[in-house]
């Protein structure tokens, strides 16, 4: 597994990466309907596991960023 993007009319938009969050680096998922508690997770693999199996979810790409539900791809393949 080695990158999660937004892809929109081909082209990238948005790339997941880890970023600060209380002391560590983490990528910030979010179960459905949620927008505060996110589920933070230390790997790639990780957040694709969460991407593929909990439906409804979303993603938070980059710092500050609004979260992503819809066009993500996990290594150029659509989920």
């Amino acid at each position: 597994m080695n990158r999660i993007e937004k892809i929109e009319d081909g082209t990238v938009t948005k790339t997941a990466e880890r970023y600060p969050r209380d002391g560590g680096h983490f990528s910030e998922c979010f179960e459905p309907g949620q927008t505060m508690n996110p589920v933070r997770l230390n790997s790639l693999d990780d957040v694709a596991d969460f991407l593929r199996t909990v439906p409804n979810r979303r993603v938070r790409m980059e710092p500050g960023a609004a979260m992503t539900s819809r066009h993500i791809f996990i290594d150029g393949e659509p989920i």
